[in-house]
């Protein structure tokens, strides 16, 4: 007997013990062979594991592996692990590393048995996308420090005050649904992409919605505000110098970050789903004034990480002698955005230094995620480290891996549509 992740789960296994979801309430009895709608329930209910008669863990995740080419398992194992940085404190054995990087194996084999690709032709396509036309690009640049770079380089006063708006208006005790409308309904853009979030599949409304203030009810101030930050930043970086990151390709990541951030804040009680959305949104951001003010310097950091396999990150901290985090988060302090998210998204690479060291470890966590599932790029080909501290800090089990990557596939596409980045046009890479 033993606890097995709900996504290695088959028809015909049988409960060793009865299945209660997270909160301790009955939903499957013990001796229940396991059938697909079972699978369908715990997944409803949040439940991440079952205990299996004559099954554990590592017999489950053997199964799956049986099933890929054994002449290609060794190949995408190293494919995988030389993706992955060795942690600070050198252990990179843990248990959720560990799961991570089996579902990323998985995942690229389903990839090549689907898409009837090769591996040597998915790892050439990966690389390539991090690579630069120029084939020398030297460190040319008067590098300034970071509040100077914020405070001089970004054009601070023209983050769209729409957000500033809204907020003041949620804050408000004496705030309502008619006084928002009224301030979405100036903003055509932003007045189109509410009413197509509603309806849309992700609510599923039986009837078409055209009125502002029933879509605001409906979606409630949290996702409003979450929408408005996504919008109004995407709008903001429109003119980052083309050859550095392709924009779309950094959004896709942003929002994975987002999305990845949102399920894992689900199982750890009272956090913010929605500002942590916000918070794997705008994690990256700080590269991008990075990117933008420096272009030339900015394109020596990505090849040098490249050529000495450590995260982009790290050689930020030697080449600028500060990284993108601290400058995203003091260009989040510049726009008046509440400290904590501040705080979090400045310590993503280091959780443990932070206010907020759960929230922190989470972004850091959906960071990770995210380059491990290789969708989209802010310009980091190496998936930032992950170590055991830090992981310990969330209290999590790795069983919530599976089910949250699962459940990251079926939303992603939906939230890239509403921002307008077209997946379909780029798919997981």
């Amino acid at each position: 007997m033993g606890e097995i992740n709900v996504g290695y789960l088959k028809n015909g296994m049988v409960l060793a013990s009865d299945l209660t979801d997270p909160f301790g309430r009955y939903l499957i009895g013990r001796g229940t062979a396991i059938e697909a709608r079972h699978i369908r329930i715990m997944k409803m209910w949040g439940v991440t594991s079952a205990d299996i008669e004559g099954m554990d863990q590592e017999h489950a995740v053997l199964e799956e592996f049986l099933n890929i080419d054994p002449d290609l398992l060794p190949k995408i194992q190293a494919h995988v692990d030389s993706l992955f940085s060795v942690p600070a404190d050198g252990d990179d054995k843990h248990g959720a590393l560990e799961e991570i990087k089996r579902l990323c194996v998985l995942r690229l084999a389903q990839q090549i048995d689907f898409g009837a690709l090769k591996l040597a032709k998915l790892m050439e396509v990966d690389k390539k996308k991090y690579y630069f036309k120029a084939s020398k690009i030297s460190q040319q640049e008067k590098i300034i420090p970071p509040r100077d770079l914020v405070d001089n380089s970004v054009r601070l006063s023209s983050f769209p005050d729409i957000y500033h708006r809204i907020v003041s208006i949620i804050n408000d005790t004496r705030g309502s649904a008619a006084r928002l409308a009224e301030v979405v309904g100036n903003d055509p853009g932003l007045s189109a992409t509410l009413l197509k979030i509603v309806n849309s599949p992700f609510y599923g409304l039986p009837s078409k919605v055209g009125s502002i203030i029933r879509a605001i009810s409906l979606i409630g101030n949290n996702e409003l505000s979450a929408l408005v930050v996504g919008i109004s930043v995407i709008r903001y970086f429109k003119n980052i110098p083309p050859g550095i990151v392709e924009m779309k390709k950094f959004w896709m990541h942003s929002v994975a970050a987002g999305v990845f951030a949102r399920l894992l804040a689900h199982h750890k009680a009272g956090l913010s789903e929605d500002d942590l959305f916000i918070a794997g949104l705008l994690h990256d951001i700080g590269r991008l004034v990075i990117f933008k003010a420096f272009p030339k310097t900015a394109a020596f950091a990505i090849q040098t990480s490249l050529k000495r396999r450590v995260p982009l990150f790290q050689v930020e901290r030697e080449v600028f002698n500060y990284d993108h985090a601290e400058v995203a988060g003091l260009l989040l302090e510049k726009w008046n955005f509440p400290k904590p998210l501040q705080q979090i998204i400045k310590c993503h690479h280091t959780p443990l230094d932070c206010q907020k060291p759960v929230e922190a470890a989470i972004l850091l966590l959906a960071d990770v995620l995210a380059s491990a599932m290789r969708f989209g790029s802010s310009g980091n080909y190496f998936i930032p480290p992950l170590d055991k501290k830090t992981w310990d800090v969330l209290e999590l089990s790795p069983s919530v891996l599976m089910p949250c990557i699962q459940q990251f596939d079926r939303q992603v596409e939906e939230v890239l549509n509403i921002f307008h980045l077209d997946p379909d046009s780029d798919k997981k890479r």
